[in-house]
């Protein structure tokens, strides 16, 4: 317990995130450019990590590299709009009809305040909040690589496990959506990454949950995840094989959602899909995979 603790509690300076807080526009989002010659503190934040990574270790370490965006507020370099002109941002597609067979929970979901699709439109802004979020996603990229680029340059390449990874997905539009708290995909599904040494290169097309990250971390760095922890050994990444067979990896899981007090619960398999958005109502989608 000491070895696991005695260090968890130190943490680099971590930059305040009221620095990105700008005005709520009619469309209920905020968005701007940051004015030149302003640090933006996920840059701050990967700086700090910098400078750690180039200390001395005399043992195994972890580190968690946080990065604000694209979560809202938008306040993102010019430089990073102007890789996405107004004139080129395409609106995601929405279908007449498309809510009229969800069930009433589902239904509250997709019209929720927050969910800001009447707002935007009400605003003529779509196109703006498209771009600011696509901004912000090329402005984490940015941060990711530089991330990336320091192990790979560090005495630590070859023996280095990365794990990339968002607690939530997304909706700008879709589904007559903006934002999160929703069962679709655009929702649910997540970035989710691992790589290291021995892992090759490729997919996986069962359904992964986060609740998986942990057990797999702890995998890869040769111990053994307590019993009462929740969630599976990835496939392919089983250092020691005392958790679970590599065959174990069910092909359908059942999830709590976003709000698991009133029963969302979101199905997946490989190629079929249920949402049950509640009080026993079921809809059943075809997924494109």
């Amino acid at each position: 317990e000491r070895a696991l603790n005695d260090r968890w509690h130190t943490t680099a300076p971590y930059p305040s995130t009221l620095a990105l807080q700008t005005p709520v526009g009619p469309d209920r989002f905020s968005y701007e450019v940051l004015p030149p010659g302003e640090n933006h503190p996920d840059q701050a934040t990967v700086d700090g990590f910098r400078g750690r990574l180039g200390a001395t270790y005399d043992r195994p370490f972890f580190m968690a590299v946080g990065l604000l965006q694209p979560h809202p507020p938008w306040r993102i370099p010019q430089w990073a709009f102007d890789l996405h002109p107004i004139a080129t941002v395409v609106l995601p597609p929405t279908a007449v009809g498309d809510l009229d067979d969800m069930p009433p929970m589902a239904r509250a979901l997709a019209d929720a305040p927050l969910a800001n699709y009447q707002a935007v439109q009400s605003a003529g802004t779509h196109e703006l909040v498209v771009q600011a979020f696509l901004a912000a996603a090329t402005h984490s990229d940015a941060m990711v690589g530089q991330v990336m680029n320091e192990p790979a340059s560090s005495p630590f390449a070859d023996t280095t496990n990365v794990v990339l990874w968002s607690d939530h997905g997304y909706h700008l539009g879709e589904h007559f959506h903006f934002r999160k708290s929703a069962l679709w995909e655009q929702t649910t599904h997540v970035p989710f990454v691992i790589s290291g040494p021995g892992i090759a290169s490729g997919t996986f097309s069962r359904p992964v949950s986060l609740l998986d990250m942990a057990p797999t971390v702890v995998a890869r760095a040769g111990a053994v995840a307590p019993a009462d922890w929740g969630g599976l050994i990835a496939p392919r990444h089983h250092r020691n094989r005392g958790r679970q067979p590599a065959g174990a990896y069910p092909p359908c899981r059942p999830s709590s959602g976003p709000l698991a007090n009133l029963a969302l619960h979101q199905v997946q398999r490989c190629h079929r899909g249920a949402v049950r958005p509640g009080h026993g109502s079921t809809r059943v989608h075809q997924s494109g995979r």
